[in-house]
């Protein structure tokens, strides 16, 4: 255990209440996720649990990002892409740009490594524009650096040149020399891909001098192997051979193999450029031997054929024949491997495709929903302050009343006996109340439920209390619906409190309305879950864009709302619709909607 790790492990002990422990855990799954993966994603996956239990939003954001980095570092990006989208979402809603910004990167890497570029370049874009918001100018550099590299991928090298030198103008301006070393090497490579190996050479130098000056062993050994590089392609074989040997040497040190193997490839390439093939087979042995054990087959593939040229050059026919034709055995090997590595990208590409799109309908329909529970909720909450009004307003009434009869006699008297017992039968009608009781009951049916199955020592009374205040009432106003007092009501929220085991800083109402909106959110899931994959399956000729309009139409959106929702013309919308009905090869009496509810 490192000594850094070692403090973050005693920071987590340290941790006073819950949500300092779920940041301590945070900082420690940063740590470990490089070098204990599978420790770093128990962490967090526990992190982000505790979070949603205590509702701490931003603490939520956070531990979403942090599993999802879990996953991609095991390359899982589909689950990756499931947490991004969803701390993104929560980091937007808390308008905290820094942790949007820092998603989007995220998600931008997720698409990079999966070959999506545009994509990729859509997310790094929008990183670096809230950047700039943010006047951040090391993060700044970061964006620019990734927007290179994707360009550099695609083989856009002018490109990919102008936002290296930009990102190397900010890290030059923040003085960051490590960074700095790293922008200068990959201007570096890009003038040697545009074949100005000068420049080329003049770049890594200037990165080698950095790192020497910064101790970084490993970015030396690097900056040598691109000069040597750089040499080769200017034909200054003897040069490039000794930054290669100055390479090979610390590389061997620190016990690189992976850049032991391509150092000694590029050594023997030089060597049978000055026509000393057997100094070159030496070295293209070694090579081979490093990159047969490390399976690293491309390597292996143009080794082989190095060595069939080498051997070739020393007249061993026969042993070049046989290199040739492990060659061409390794060839066909990595040909296979790239073709499965392409086709296992195409299907995560349309997993995380699907899942986006899944996403976006289970969107619209959370959407629709809370928006219905939200009315209801406002009518019930209205309702219940209408009831507590005329309650208040018919005890004033009945209070003056009796203070009228006091000083009444006679026909007055009998007057406001007859008011008094009007009022008395209007307070004791049951109608109104009974309205309310069925449409709380109806409105918190699935809280109700949930509330009192994950907290089973939640009395019926104290319920109760729960659903009024996830509808806003104030005590004074709960106690006179459910006829206690005041004094009661607080009694009863202070059981509940700890019965939730809440914190002192935790608000009871927002914990009961985020439950609310959690359950919402799962019964949705598991609603939607396999949906359109039913769908899709039992009628594979349906498009995207058709399987898209029939989850809306069974969610009950119209032809107006699904074209608003989807920028579409209303007409294109009815296209889609009667080419549905086509496919599904419904009667033409048949309604489409009833029809897709039933699938």
């Amino acid at each position: 255990m490192n000594s850094r790790h070692a403090e973050l492990e005693r920071a987590l002990a340290a941790a006073v209440d819950e949500p300092a422990r779920i940041d301590a855990m945070l900082d420690l799954v940063d740590s470990l996720r490089s070098d204990d993966p599978a420790r770093a994603l128990t962490l967090s996956e526990d992190a982000l649990s505790r979070a949603q239990r205590l509702s701490l939003t931003a603490a939520i954001a956070r531990g979403e990002r942090s599993v999802g980095l879990c996953h991609q570092t095991q390359q899982d990006a589909d689950k990756a892409m499931d947490h991004y989208m969803a701390a993104l979402q929560i980091f937007r809603n808390l308008r905290d740009l820094r942790g949007e910004a820092s998603v989007l990167n995220d998600i931008g890497v997720v698409y990079y490594r999966l070959g999506e570029y545009e994509k990729a370049l859509e997310h790094y874009l929008g990183c670096f524009r809230l950047q700039e918001k943010l006047g951040d100018k090391k993060l700044q550099s970061h964006s620019l650096n990734n927007i290179g590299n994707i360009y550099y991928s695609q083989g856009d090298f002018v490109r990919a040149l102008r936002y290296y030198e930009q990102s190397l103008a900010i890290d030059e301006e923040c003085g960051t020399q490590t960074d700095i070393a790293a922008a200068l090497n990959n201007v570096g490579l890009v003038y040697g891909h545009l074949h100005d190996n000068r420049r080329a050479g003049e770049f890594h130098q200037r990165s080698l001098a950095i790192r020497r000056h910064l101790g970084d062993r490993a970015g030396i050994s690097h900056s040598l192997n691109n000069i040597g590089y750089a040499l080769a392609c200017e034909d200054r074989y003897e040069e490039a051979l000794a930054s290669y040997a100055a390479s090979l040497t610390i590389r061997r040190e620190l016990g690189d193999r992976p850049g032991q193997a391509n150092t000694l490839y590029l050594m023997g390439c030089s060597l049978l450029f000055l026509n000393r093939p057997q100094d070159a087979i030496l070295k293209l042995d070694e090579a081979l031997t490093l990159a047969e054990d490390m399976k690293s087959w491309h390597n292996v593939f143009e080794i082989r054929l190095t060595l069939s040229k080498a051997h070739k050059a020393m007249d061993n026919y026969q042993t070049a024949l046989a290199h040739y034709e492990e060659f061409y055995k390794a060839r066909v090997r990595v040909f296979n491997d790239e073709s499965d590595a392409r086709l296992q990208r195409l299907v995560v590409q349309h997993q995380l495709e699907r899942a986006q799109y899944e996403k976006e309908v289970y969107r619209l329909k959370s959407e629709k929903l809370e928006m219905i529970i939200k009315r209801k909720s406002d009518e019930l909450a209205a309702m219940a302050l209408s009831l507590v009004q005329k309650s208040e307003l018919l005890g004033s009434f009945e209070k003056q009343v009796r203070n009228l009869l006091l000083s009444s006699n006679g026909r007055q008297g009998e007057e406001a006996e007859a008011l008094l017992t009007a009022i008395g039968a209007t307070g004791r009608s049951t109608q109104d109340w009974d309205l309310f009781e069925r449409q709380l009951n109806e409105t918190q049916h699935h809280f109700i439920r949930a509330l009192s199955t994950r907290f089973t020592s939640l009395t019926t009374t104290e319920i109760r209390v729960c659903s009024l205040l996830k509808l806003g009432l104030a005590s004074k106003d709960i106690a006179s619906l459910m006829g206690v007092s005041a004094r009661d009501i607080e009694s009863h929220r202070y059981k509940v409190r700890k019965k939730l085991n809440l914190q002192r800083e935790q608000n009871l109402s927002s914990f009961l309305t985020a439950f609310d909106a959690r359950e919402i959110e799962n019964n949705l899931k598991r609603e939607d879950s396999g949906y359109t994959s039913t769908l899709s399956a039992r009628f594979p000729d349906l498009s995207a864009a058709e399987l898209k309009v029939c989850s809306l139409l069974k969610l009950g959106l119209s032809t107006k709302d699904i074209a608003s929702t989807l920028t579409l013309s209303s007409r294109t919308v009815e296209r889609h619709r009667l080419n549905i009905r086509k496919k599904l090869r419904l009667a033409k009496a048949a309604k489409l909607t009833t029809f897709l509810a039933s699938v």
